[in-house]
């Protein structure tokens, strides 16, 4: 685990997986702020490639944000343009999951030309879309499953989480919402 200065010369940490000595690839988790950890070394990418896994503001080791605004995903993206100096500077992959896309977005937008290409695995991107929302109409055909149903009352439920462990209770009961089907191979195994 290594740290690099954000703004205003806070130090902010991210993880590394690969090969040194490869061309760094930038991985934004999800969550929102949720630690990069879940997104392993993404099924074997990092074996060729070296990933680079910040925490986020307020996530794993960095610190949460003092500033109003510093940790919204514009701010965020500050941060990362931060990190990408820190890296060498120099157009890169940026990879994104869920929530992370927002902060990949913002930071495109700042930094057209440090992007070599941007993946955004699942985006909740909804705003960049006009599109109906269906995810009522999907969860209404999967009421039938316990699994979902319960996972469903959670989500729509009220955010009780109040620090690390409560949250990642909460992210463990929702996790059937989440998968086409809730069967033995979507279900993570603890290690």
């Amino acid at each position: 685990m290594t740290f690099y200065r954000g703004a205003e010369g806070t130090e902010l940490w991210f993880d590394e997986i690969g090969p040194a000595d490869a061309e760094p690839v930038i991985v934004l988790a999800g969550g929102p702020a949720r630690h990069p950890v879940y997104m392993g070394d993404l099924a074997g990418f990092g074996e060729n490639n070296r990933l680079v896994l910040p925490h986020l503001r307020g996530v794993g080791k960095s610190p949460a944000a003092q500033e109003p605004g510093r940790a919204t995903w514009v701010g965020q993206a500050e941060d990362i343009a931060l990190l990408d100096q820190a890296l060498g500077g120099g157009p890169k992959l940026v990879l994104a999951h869920s929530a992370g896309a927002r902060v990949a977005i913002r930071y495109l937008q700042q930094n057209p030309s440090r992007v070599k290409g941007l993946v955004l695995i699942t985006p909740a991107v909804d705003w960049l879309v006009r599109a109906v929302p269906d995810r009522l109409e999907i969860a209404a055909r999967r009421m039938k499953e316990e699994a979902f149903r319960d996972a469903w009352r959670v989500v729509t439920g009220p955010r009780t989480y109040r620090d690390e462990p409560t949250f990642n209770q909460w992210q463990r009961a929702i996790a059937p919402a989440g998968y086409a089907h809730w069967g033995r191979r979507s279900r993570p195994t603890r290690r």
